[in-house]
């Protein structure tokens, strides 16, 4: 604990002191906009900020908060923002709203809040006064994507939006923190992340396993407890001197199901979650859903479809009969 590796102990001492060594750091760092006056005061990446909040550590906001982002974590800082009393929080973002990567539920409930979204649109510089921000001056999409699936927009250069704001939270992306490799031998590619084996979730040495977000990019918490629990079992096998299997495969989609099994199937009404109305819950860090009734849970559980029948993969028994699947 409170050791940081690369300072108080290099990586080849901490791993010539371990048979086996797990790097799950995550993507601890900020990424940048890369605009003119990002490093003023008033500018906020996102990902401190909520770390901050957490920590109960105080945070100097203004009356008029801009979040440049569209991913969860830029609707996390609007909200949060919101709660800590802020009067007007709007979120800019690059993606289309159909395109926004943040959850759908989560961006419905901002907006229901209060939040304003500007999506479409480019951050080109921070309007300051007197060393301290006034605005942020984007673009507008002029034409959206050609297809193929990348965005890709051409923004009108000419026609310029100012939006007021004396605070502007950074949110567009989180990079990982490698200073501690320093030294290690172990290779990382253009983007930052760690290269590894993707069956035996080794990098370079054979005792250094990686997984997560280190190796993934961001994502959803879920995918890290599963990178987890794929890592766990690497490191496992690693010592009892066991094959290795292939642990960086993902689970695979098997596809709608047949007409004429789908429509056996009993369509049952999700349960609606009963929550606070938005100007109530903007006002604190409550939790606002207010749990299901003995008769909705059991409603919703009886939804489960019992997929498997409790089947469960044995890769060292498995024969690839997939049974599992025909059941499921």
């Amino acid at each position: 604990l409170s050791t940081v590796v690369g300072k108080d102990i290099s990586f080849d001492e901490l791993r010539s002191t371990s048979d086996a060594l797990y790097v799950a750091t995550g993507t601890q760092l900020p990424q940048r906009v890369n605009i003119e006056g990002e490093s003023l005061k008033g500018v906020i990446h996102g990902i401190n900020f909520l770390k901050m909040v957490n920590l109960g550590q105080e945070v100097e906001l203004g009356d008029k908060v801009v979040v440049i982002g569209g991913g969860n974590t830029a609707i996390d800082s609007a909200r949060t923002a919101l709660r800590l009393g802020t009067p007007e929080v709007r979120v800019v973002c690059l993606e289309p709203r159909e395109r926004m990567p943040a959850h759908g539920w989560e961006i419905e409930e901002a907006l229901s809040e209060g939040i304003g979204l500007l999506p479409g649109r480019r951050p080109v510089e921070l309007l300051v006064e007197s060393g301290r921000i006034t605005g942020l001056v984007v673009q507008k999409i002029k034409l959206p994507d050609q297809g193929g699936g990348i965005l890709n927009p051409v923004f009108d250069t000419e026609n310029l939006e100012v939006i007021p704001g004396d605070t502007v939270i950074l949110a567009i992306g989180q990079l990982p923190d490698d200073c501690f490799l320093e030294g290690s031998g172990l290779t990382v590619d253009d983007r930052g992340r760690l290269v590894i084996d993707r069956v035996s979730l080794a990098a370079g040495d054979p005792g250094v396993f990686v997984c997560g977000e280190l190796v993934a990019g961001s994502g959803p918490g879920i995918a890290a407890v599963a990178s987890g629990q794929r890592a766990a079992t690497a490191v496992g096998r690693f010592l009892r001197g066991e094959r290795m299997i292939n642990g960086g495969d993902e689970a695979q989609a098997i596809g709608p199901l047949p007409g004429d099994v789908a429509g056996r199937i009993p369509r049952l009404k999700r349960q609606v979650m009963p929550e606070l109305p938005p100007e109530e819950r903007k006002k604190n860090f409550l939790p606002y859903e207010l749990g299901l009734s003995e008769t909705a849970a059991l409603r919703e559980a009886g939804r489960c479809l019992g997929c498997g029948a409790g089947a469960v993969v044995i890769p060292d028994k498995c024969t690839a009969c997939l049974t599992c699947l025909r059941v499921c």
